[in-house]
């Protein structure tokens, strides 16, 4: 069960980087309203809220994110992402378990998996909407392929 939940969520993650490719770089400045997030922000606060909870669950997962230096915004969100996927994953293999118990987040592993899928797939759903009001609409290939697990799933 616990192979089954890492490929789950390698699939969330790798949803999340087929939507990054295609996203003109251009287009990761643009936001939906006069004051809201960036395409770029909102993509950096997905791996950010995964960065939170990890800090207080599992803090020697964490790795010091080179996200936020240098680069251009495409690559410091794909950094960000990676990084922040890849600790997530090593507490899901630590736990070994999907019933386990996680420091701060109740019930169990599983549930604050599902919970960290849900937040991403909330957001990649604003990132599409915020797109196509900026005139940057992704291709229907790429809208209707993220919801295609069985593609994004690992090998």
């Amino acid at each position: 069960m616990i192979k089954s939940l890492v490929q789950s969520w390698q699939a969330n993650h790798n949803i999340n980087l087929f939507m990054l490719d295609e996203i003109v770089p251009e287009a990761l400045q643009i936001t939906a309203v006069e004051r809201g997030r960036t395409v770029e922000q909102m993509l950096l606060h997905m791996a950010d809220v995964r960065n939170k909870w990890l800090a207080a669950m599992a803090p020697e997962l964490m790795k010091a994110s080179s996200a936020k230096n240098g680069g251009n915004a495409k690559e410091k969100a794909r950094i960000a992402l990676e990084q922040s996927a890849a600790a997530v994953q090593k507490l899901i293999e630590q736990t070994g378990d999907p019933e386990g118990k996680v420091k701060g987040f109740k019930p169990n592993l599983m549930a604050f998996v599902f919970y960290l899928t849900a937040h991403d797939a909330h957001h990649r759903g604003q990132i599409l909407l915020t797109l196509r009001l900026g005139g940057h609409r992704l291709d229907s290939k790429i809208s209707y392929g993220m919801w295609d697990w069985a593609a994004r799933y690992p090998k």
